[in-house]
């Protein structure tokens, strides 16, 4: 009996010390894997936070950079596309010297060009021009160029007038058109003043520029606006010939001040540019280098700026892959992101104990909270093994004792007792019938509820997805349903799968009608109008913002043009016959805008396009279309 009793004790303990054994080697095993894991893991991780977050900086940044190459390649193609057709026409070339008037031994545009007044339809405002002294008599091919170019940026200059300090064309004969409708330069620059010998005009000139690129200027220092600021240049030619410069002037100084001001108080930043120059730092750079330009990384005492430059040089950023690197001897690690447009590397420098220490700190968490559980998880089995296997073999030992003795009665109440209470055994011989019906009634109702929760989830999904892509005024789909279907109708398109146009409609006069009917009846003329043109057409309308609605169109969908379409869609809302007092029209109308998807554009301009067509056909009386060609 007793040693029956030394058995039961000597098989639990052998298990328990066993377990104890393996589960100690298991716990540092793991352990120890889990904190190089962790550390590594989180090491790397920190660094790919600081590069996206150097790529965030940039792409927040860079806007600004890529609209003015933007604007400059359409100031290029709609002033060739003019040029090429009127450039011998004797009515462009008679406005010569009706704009551009003697003064001071030059010729200056009409100070009216400057305060604003109209020619024909069209309205001149902000716009001044500057003709220096030039070596040769003006012929009727350069008037006509000057009076183009003065239409051109008269057109489209005042689109962008909210995003640039200002808009110029320059020419090699030492011409200056401007837009700036708070600084009149071309009425205030010197007489004397010869802007190709600046380095900015310069820097477009064939002998200058050979291969004809257009490109961003180096960071100069603009003293009349007391800003740091680049140039971007577009020299435009034809047939070997160099007829104009659009540019912009963007200034950078609140650029500059956000990108290097430090995040998390550890960072610091720097910018250089591709010829070794420091653009900015955390340091004060000296004040003559406002006026004498960028100090180069040679001519700076600190020896980091020109060591760091070198190894950028060496290992060279994309625009979509930041790299780091690390100089030998140095405490930090330094992010390079290149910075699109003018091309300048953003340096980001983090002090790199503090990442391994943040790493480490955290690998010591992580390790701690496994050994924690798994010393929970060990605590655990060590209460089963005792409770379901040291106890029912002492009860068993009891059991058989009681029948050595002879209590057979005691002995068959025990065993009764503890089959049906406490021994896995009996209750498996007695339940595993009944658990496998069991099992099969569960998963039938689970799958009853799994089916019904579905069908139940589905239909609450496209509830959800109308409400997330239909305006809920008009009934029209949202701008987020237009951003994505005008993506994959593009995609379509420059797949050659069809001609994509895009309409724009905006209603005449809403403001007016909505301060003085009420926005209440401005609410019911937009649903009116999308009722309207929904019964018009099949194609995709969508509420695109306030009083405009955009349309989709495929031109290779139907025997009809857009254009056609477009025109029936604007009579279509002047037969409603809605009362529009503060109309000239006497009802509301809309004025549209189209414009057709070009291979390789993106969606932006596509919008830009049809932007442009509404504004023309606004400015054309409204209650119009216009086609933007």
């Amino acid at each position: 009996m007793a040693e029956r009793r030394r058995f039961a004790r000597r098989l639990t303990t052998r298990l328990l010390i066993t377990i104890l054994v393996f589960s100690t080697v298991a716990v540092l095993a793991i352990t120890g894997f889990g904190f190089y894991h962790a550390y590594s893991t989180d090491y790397q991780s920190r660094i790919v936070d600081l590069k996206q977050q150097s790529q965030a900086r940039i792409e927040r940044e860079q806007a600004p950079f890529l609209q003015a190459q933007n604007n400059t390649q359409l100031l290029a193609e709609a002033f060739l596309r003019d040029y090429q057709r009127f450039r011998d026409d004797p009515k462009v070339i008679a406005r010569f010297d009706a704009w551009f008037v003697p003064s001071d031994g030059i010729r200056r545009m009409h100070p009216s060009f400057a305060e604003g007044h109209y020619i024909g339809e069209r309205y001149y405002q902000g716009l001044t021009g500057f003709l220096g002294h030039y070596e040769l008599p003006y012929s009727n091919e350069l008037k006509a160029r000057v009076v183009l170019a003065s239409e051109t940026l008269a057109a489209f200059a005042p689109a962008w007038q909210n995003d640039f300090a200002n808009t110029h064309i320059t020419m090699p004969e030492n011409i200056l058109l401007h837009y700036a409708p708070d600084k009149p330069w071309g009425l205030l620059a010197d007489s004397k003043l010869d802007i190709r010998r600046g380095a900015v005009v310069a820097a477009t000139l064939q002998a200058n520029n050979p291969a004809r690129l257009a490109a961003w200027t180096g960071l100069y220092y603009d003293l009349s606006a007391k800003y740091w600021a680049v140039t971007y240049q577009h020299p435009v030619d034809l047939n070997g010939q160099h007829l104009i410069t659009p540019s912009h002037d963007l200034y950078l100084s609140q650029i500059i001040e956000r990108l290097i001001t430090p995040f998390k108080n550890l960072s610091s930043h720097f910018i250089f540019n591709p010829h070794g120059q420091l653009i900015a730092s955390p340091n004060q750079l000296p004040e003559e280098t406002q006026f004498a330009g960028v100090l180069h990384v040679d001519r700076l005492v600190n020896p980091l700026y020109a060591d760091l430059f070198s190894r950028i040089e060496n290992t060279p950023p994309r625009a979509d892959a930041p790299v780091m690197i690390m100089p030998a001897g140095d405490d930090y690690i330094y992010i390079v992101t290149l910075m699109p447009g003018p091309d300048w590397y953003y340096v980001t420098r983090y002090p790199e104990a503090q990442i391994r220490w943040a790493a480490i700190a955290s690998a010591i968490s992580q390790a701690l909270q496994s050994l924690i559980l798994l010393l929970f998880i060990m605590g655990i089995v060590f209460w089963f093994i005792r409770r379901q296997v040291s106890l029912p073999l002492r009860r068993l030992v009891n059991v058989a004792d009681m029948i050595a003795e002879g209590k057979y009665q005691e002995a068959s109440r025990a065993t009764i007792a503890d089959v049906n209470a406490r021994s896995e055994i009996g209750l498996l011989n007695r339940t595993m019938r009944d658990m496998a019906e069991r099992i099969e009634d569960h998963q039938q109702d689970l799958i009853e509820q799994i089916e019904k929760r579905t069908a139940e989830l589905a239909k609450a999904n496209v509830a959800l997805e109308r409400l997330a892509h239909v305006d809920g005024l008009t009934g029209a789909m949202n701008r987020r349903a237009f951003d994505r279907d005008l993506q994959n109708a593009i995609e379509q398109a420059d797949k050659g799968a069809a001609k994509l146009e895009l309409i724009l409609l905006d209603v005449d006069f809403f403001k007016l009608y909505n301060d003085n009917q009420g926005h209440l009846a401005g609410d019911h003329v937009l649903k009116q109008i999308v009722a309207t043109l929904q019964g018009v057409t099949d194609a995709g309308i969508y509420r695109y913002g306030g009083e405009e609605i955009a349309v989709l169109c495929n031109a290779d969908s139907n025997n009809n043009t857009c254009a056609e379409l477009a025109e029936r869609l604007r009579s279509s809302i002047q037969l409603l016959a809605i009362p529009h007092p503060d109309s000239g029209f006497g009802v509301v109308t809309v004025s549209v805008g189209v414009a057709y998807h070009r291979y390789g554009k993106d969606s932006n301009a596509l919008i830009l396009e049809a932007d442009k067509a509404l504004y023309v056909a606004k400015n054309k009386g409204r209650n119009c279309v216009h086609l933007n060609t």
